[in-house]
């Protein structure tokens, strides 16, 4: 499973990845950074640095887009300034691999051997939690908050008109397809993260005996890629820009609706589709690592109604 499909083409955009994984994991980053040794001072690709709970973590990694494999002299001299620097973990990615002595110079160490595909599968779990589905669910809420009124009525106190309900509907019949897909990779259900692609992994989902994704009424009315992607960034991506172009869209229906929901006290829908609060989904306990190696969703999105 990965975080990105995107595979670097060079030093620099492997870098560029490896830090964008990072900060998104939380840490703060920094690039080329000098870092303090005992004799003089050494520049690493990549620095990373986080405090939890009060603990710091400091994380180095250095990226060889070589064509040969990494010898062992590098290791060595990459664990003098893991000794020197302080650091916690240090991650040596290379695209070409390493020569077999340099396997065993890291063995013992704090320093990982690794290339791009298994960096990210190790940072995976974590951005997972931290970036995919904070994002999702903060981004998604609007929609699936318009959705679940397809299932509950207007108050009688402020009804809605027919050539309301019934444009509502009709909107909702369309991006339904979407919607429930979405469920599926946000913290509104309690199971794990689905595996990618989803095509291939249709049976995790709640709905599969439902739904056939080679179908007309379904799988057609979903955009282009969501269920073939491989990586998760990519799912994230083409499903924001879909639930943007379905705002851009339906803008003119849920604008007459906006105010019947809001007095129905539903007053967190947002009008515009670029949501971008600071409220993030609930933790109800520690994520659930024993399926899939990611998080489970059991941390619902707290649905607080203002008074």
């Amino acid at each position: 499973m990965l975080i990105t499909e995107t595979t670097p083409e060079t030093w620099r955009s492997l870098q560029t990845e490896v830090a964008q994984i990072l900060e998104e994991c939380g840490f703060q980053v920094e690039l080329e950074r000098n870092v303090k040794l005992v004799r003089g001072a050494v520049k690493v690709d990549v620095f990373a640095e986080e405090t939890y709970a009060g603990r710091r973590s400091a994380v180095i990694c250095e990226c060889k887009y070589w064509r040969k494999r990494v010898p062992q002299s590098v290791i060595h001299g990459f664990r003098t300034v893991m000794a020197d620097s302080g650091a916690n973990f240090g991650y040596i990615i290379s695209s070409a691999g390493f020569q077999s002595g340099a396997h065993s110079a890291a063995e013992f160490t704090n320093v990982q051997l690794c290339d791009w595909h298994e960096f990210q599968a190790e940072f995976l779990p974590t951005w997972i939690e931290r970036h995919f589905l904070p994002t999702l669910a903060d981004r998604f809420r609007p929609l699936s908050q318009l959705h679940g009124r397809t299932h509950r009525p207007m108050s009688s106190r402020h009804p809605m008109s027919h050539e309301q309900w019934t444009a509502f509907l009709h909107l909702a019949n369309r991006w339904t397809p979407f919607v429930e897909v979405m469920e599926e990779l946000t913290p509104y259900r309690a199971s794990a993260v689905p595996q990618l692609p989803l095509r291939e992994n249709w049976a995790e989902l709640r709905f599969s005996k439902k739904h056939d994704p080679e179908s007309r009424n379904f799988g057609r009315r979903l955009p282009a890629g969501l269920i073939d992607a491989a990586g998760y960034r990519q799912v994230m991506e083409i499903a924001l820009e879909h639930q943007a172009n379905l705002f851009a869209e339906i803008r003119p229906t849920v604008g007459i609706l906006l105010p019947e929901l809001r007095r129905a006290g539903w007053q967190d829908i947002e009008e515009d589709e670029a949501v971008t609060s600071d409220r993030r989904p609930v933790q109800d306990h520690a994520p659930d690592f024993s399926r899939t190696g990611l998080p489970n969703r059991s941390n619902r999105l707290s649905r607080r109604r203002r008074p």
